[in-house]
Formats: C-alpha cells, structure tokens, sequence
C-alpha cells in the first residue's frame, strides 16, 4: 500500500494523465471548490504543481499538441473551457461550443 497521498481530495470526477514517458502521473481537479488544483506522482511522491485558470473537475484531461489538456467541467464557469499546460503555466485556448462535463 502506498503511504503518498494527494494534497487533496478526489472522487471520481477527477482526472489523471501519464506524462513523461508513463514515469510521473499528473492528477487534477480536486472534489472541493476551486476545482483547479494539479499535483504530480513519480511512483514515491507527490509534488503540487500548476493550477488551471478555470474548474475542469468533471471534464477530461488528454494530450493535445504534446501538452495536457484540460476541456470542460461540471462547473458552470469551465463548462465550455479549453486549457493546455505548458512548462510554467496553464493558457487557455479558445473555448468548446458545447458544454462538457461528466455528470
């Protein structure tokens, strides 16, 4: 059993992503409000990293361009949000014409 814990609650509309080459998970979007938060796995640890400018708990988290990123959310604010991590940030991209969510 691993003794690491995120730094914050998820349920089942959180979301989580192999990156660097499957050696560190990224996992996103906390079960409590602001819904924005994202840390880091390396298989031992867990490292809080970048926080998105919008809630996506309840949207999926893919690839896109070789970035993650992050569309929609169960949050009316990030409903239609469109947001890819780069090295230091997240930036948003322009916004979906459908609401995406996971209900």
């Amino acid at each position: 059993m691993l003794e690491t814990k995120l730094t914050y609650d998820i349920r089942y509309r959180a979301s989580a992503l192999t990156i660097e080459s499957g050696e560190k998970a990224l996992v996103c979007f906390e079960e409590e409000f602001p819904h924005t938060h994202c840390d880091i796995f390396d298989g031992e640890s867990i490292k809080t990293t970048f926080s998105s400018n919008f809630p996506h708990q309840g949207g999926g988290l893919a690839f896109f361009r070789g970035n993650p990123t992050a569309v929609g959310s169960s949050q009316r604010e990030g409903r239609k949000k469109v947001e890819t991590l780069l090295k230091n940030n997240w930036i948003s991209l322009p916004d979906q014409t459908e609401y995406l969510f996971l209900r």
